[in-house]
């Protein structure tokens, strides 16, 4: 057992500062104001990450003047070493060695008092922090189970899960190891994350001991111990630390965002797959189904032989693979092939690979790793050789990308190996253990720049392995679920867990991907539920020979086909949030613990999350419910359907509807809807407010499939709005020269109770209109029964900043029509 101990030296260089110990090293690095790094090395053979956090030199610099001058006070023999960061204090406890974090003379993070950092005869490396019973602690990426950590053991190591307990199965898919903590008693929170990519584990609280009291600790399978910790008052905060270390969420295509059919029982049809998957797109349009995209399985890859080929088109089932895609194409679909990153080695470009040096090679580098893969013997393409990522987009260029494909579908890319393989780590020859999730990472991203060199599209990639950073390149999901009110229930919490994690886009397998079919109502609530996910694909293997599809049970269609056009309706607000996610770091979907940590009643409610921080989604995860007993989040919330008002910050009992899951809008916010499935009979945007309460809205909007918003083709409005008892003032704030494609702009407001005695546009007077049908360009009607004003504003609207005010002073007159 080592552990760092007896100080022997410590020195400040540009950036850091090093504590030398009798049998290790200890580096400090400040990263940004609330924002440190450390790294432990316990021997000289400890090797930083392939990928490392970049410090921020200027702030560096400076900080580390303030901690020359504060070391100068100090000996190596003194007891502990106190540093000034930002408005908080780092304390070095030298005997035992460990860390703490003090502001306003409490203590906000702390190692645990004895050696914290250790390595232990089986070079693994250990660090231990305390933690409270109090706590709360959320993150880690993908993971099964509550959306509150506390309690249990978690690995990180890519698999390939399929079928996996969603209630207690480790590990999954990604790899990200960091995680939130949340001190109620000090409103605090603590940001970890653990640079790692090799195999490593957390307990959160799983152990005790009578002697430490309650701790957490992380485990990697060697050194060295390397790890940025983050400080701040919300998760948001936090969230912003990681973000600026691996990286904002890429914008996504408007396609990406609705609905995208899957399937693998076309795929593996003996012929016709291609002549299938078109009619199921036409059959989509026959059933009243919009649908934007289809994921093409990798049956499409079979040989003569019955294997999978990537780069390979099966001629039997693909005759014309160019004529297929143009099909897709001409019916406005995105097509998603599957390819996999294992090469069989009876694969037509084996050699082509194997000549190049393209794959993985055995840990002596002799010659390329052999692995059991799906179908038999393989070698995986190694994504840390630049020759490599070449030679994979080469050929992602001339199978897939000349024939119009820009999504591409990265799939059974864990790189799970028996034994350990050589990586050429650009230059840097490194164990494949070390790299095995930064290997997804790196697939990820070549095919992204592989689709955006060679188009004018915007690439459009999904991934199912990853590494922390995945969000740069890729969407993802939670892998091959299957079809049961289980999976239903915590794969929402794996989501929102994603989303604490920083994967903005993401999702799940709706209605599950293995098993038999899903039962009637399992489907149904399933869909009702997944129209407000970022990811919303339904895609099955089903094992009694059926398919999922969203007209599998004709006698809830029109429920269906509600849910789907309502998933249509909202684009416009999910592609807003989506360009906030991708510029701010915000997050798609929300757990209620995530928008509002200090709300002790938030703390584990994981089936039911917010929505672009206006919409309350409440999952139906059982099955006969007519009722519900549900925590509301502080602030006044609106019954969609009904219009009925709760107060926050406590429970109500709710009614359950078959026609569609519960849903609430926040006073105080709004959405963007596209009337096209409103029955509008012009393009419509809807810009709704529920506007009792005053509050902020943001519209985004650009072509939705290129990069010519890079270069200010975008439309970017804000919409602020004040409420008081004798009126409300809108104000509308016009940022790009983006034209988006609505004719008509209705701005309504869900107002007081009252009918509004007057509204003005730009201090000009509307007139009154008391029949809907008859709402036209500056003119306004109020809907009654919903206590709703609506405004018709022309196609110039997008042209320059707009006031809107109503006016609720009973002596003020006004001029009407009808």
């Amino acid at each position: 057992m080592n552990s760092l101990h007896t100080l022997n030296s410590f020195q400040a260089s540009q950036y850091d500062v090093t504590f030398h110990f009798e049998n290790g090293r200890y580096v400090l690095r400040p990263l940004s104001v609330n924002r440190f790094r450390f790294t432990a090395y316990f021997d000289d053979n400890d090797v930083l990450s392939y990928q490392e956090p970049q410090a921020e030199p200027e702030f560096a610099s400076n900080t580390i003047l303030k901690w020359r001058k504060e070391l100068q006070q100090f000996t190596i023999s003194d007891p502990q070493i106190t540093l000034p960061f930002g408005n908080v204090q780092i304390v070095l406890n030298l005997d035992p060695f460990y860390l703490s974090v003090i502001e306003n003379q409490k203590v906000i993070y702390q190692d645990l008092p004895r050696r914290a950092y250790l390595k232990d005869n089986n070079s693994r490396c250990w660090h231990y922090h305390q933690r409270l019973d109090e706590d709360k602690y959320y993150g880690l990426g993908e993971k099964t189970g509550r959306l509150e950590r506390s309690g249990r053991r978690y690995k990180m190591n890519n698999v390939d899960a399929v079928g996996y307990n969603p209630e207690s199965g480790d590990p999954l898919y990604k790899h990200i190891p960091f995680f939130v903590r949340y001190r109620p008693s000090q409103k605090q929170c603590v940001g970890v994350y653990y640079h790692t990519a090799t195999h490593c584990e957390f307990d959160i609280g799983s152990e005790r001991s009578g002697y430490w009291g309650e701790f957490g600790s992380f485990c990697v399978d060697g050194g060295p111990l390397d790890c940025v910790i983050m400080l701040g008052a919300s998760p948001q905060a936090i969230l912003d630390h990681y973000l600026s270390i691996t990286g904002l969420p890429v914008l996504p295509t408007k396609a990406s965002l609705g609905y995208l059919g899957s399937t693998m029982y076309y795929t593996e049809l003996e012929q016709g797959s291609d002549d299938a998957i078109v009619g199921f797109i036409d059959e989509c349009a026959y059933q009243n189904i919009p649908v934007s995209g289809f994921h093409l399985s990798s049956g499409y890859t079979k040989g003569h032989d019955g294997l999978r080929y990537t780069f390979h088109w099966n001629s039997q089932s693909f005759s014309e693979p160019a004529r297929f895609v143009e099909q897709m194409t001409q019916r406005a679909q995105v097509l998603s092939p599957n390819v996999k990153p294992g090469l069989l080695t009876t694969h037509p470009l084996y050699k082509e690979f194997d000549a190049m040096g393209a794959f993985i090679r055995e840990q002596d580098g002799s010659q390329s790793k052999i692995e059991k893969f799906w179908g038999g013997d393989a070698s995986f393409v190694d994504f840390t050789n630049p020759k490599a990522r070449a030679l994979w987009s080469k050929h992602l260029k001339s199978s897939l990308i000349d024939h119009g494909i820009t999504s591409i579908w990265n799939d059974n890319n864990e790189f799970e190996m028996d034994g350990e393989g050589l990586c050429h780590g650009d230059s840097t020859p490194t164990k494949a253990s070390q790299l095995r999730p930064v290997i997804s990472n790196l697939m990820a991203q070549t095919a992204y720049e592989a689709v955006a060199q060679n188009s004018e599209k915007r690439p459009f990639i999904l991934s199912r392995a990853g590494f922390s950073g995945i969000q740069r390149f890729a969407q993802t999901w939670s892998g091959d679920n299957d079809s049961s009110w289980r999976c239903f229930r915590f794969n929402i919490a794996t989501m929102l867990g994603m989303s604490w994690s920083g994967v903005a886009f993401n999702g799940m397998d709706v209605g599950g991907f293995t098993g038999p079919a899903p039962t009637p109502e399992l489907f149904l609530r399933w869909v009702q539920n997944g129209i407000f996910h970022p990811r919303f694909c339904i895609h099955s293997v089903n094992n009694d020979n059926t398919v999922t599809e969203p007209w599998i049970y004709p006698e809830i269609l029109p429920q269906i086909q509600q849910a789907f056009h309502f998933r249509y309706r909202l684009l416009p607000t999910l592609y807003s949030r989506a360009e906030r996610c991708h510029r701010l770091g915000l997050t798609m979907v929300s757990a209620l613990s995530y928008a509002d940590i200090s709300d002790s009643n938030s703390a584990f409610e994981d089936t039911c999350f917010l929505l672009a921080d206006s919409l309350l989604c409440v999952a139906i995860t059982e099955p006969n419910i007519t009722e519900l007993n549900q925590y509301f989040p502080r602030g006044e919330w609106l019954d969609w359907y009904s219009g009925e008002s709760y107060c926050g910050g406590q429970s109500h009992c709710i009614h359950v509807h078959w026609d569609h899951s519960p849903l609430f809008i926040k006073q105080g916010s709004g959405v963007f809807l596209d009337n096209q499935y409103a029955k509008s009979p012009a393009a419509e945007l809807q810009i709704y407010l529920a506007a009792s309460a005053s509050g902020q809205a943001h519209f985004y909007d650009d072509d939705g499939e290129s990069f010519a918003y890079k270069s200010g083709e975008f439309k970017r409005t804000q919409v602020d709005w004040v409420t008081i008892a004798a009126s409300t003032k809108v104000t509308v704030t016009q940022q790009g020269h983006y034209v988006p494609r609505y004719d008509k702009v209705k701005l309504s407001l869900k107002v007081q109770e009252q009918c509004p005695v007057g509204v003005s546009l730009n201090n000009r007077a509307l007139s009154q209109v008391l029949y809907e049908r008859k709402l036209d360009h500056d003119l306004w009607f109020f809907d009654v029964q919903t206590k709703t004003v609506h405004i018709l504003l022309p196609r110039s609207f997008w042209e320059s900043d707009s006031h809107i005010e109503l006016l609720f002073d009973q002596g003020v007159q006004i001029s009407q029509e009808g």
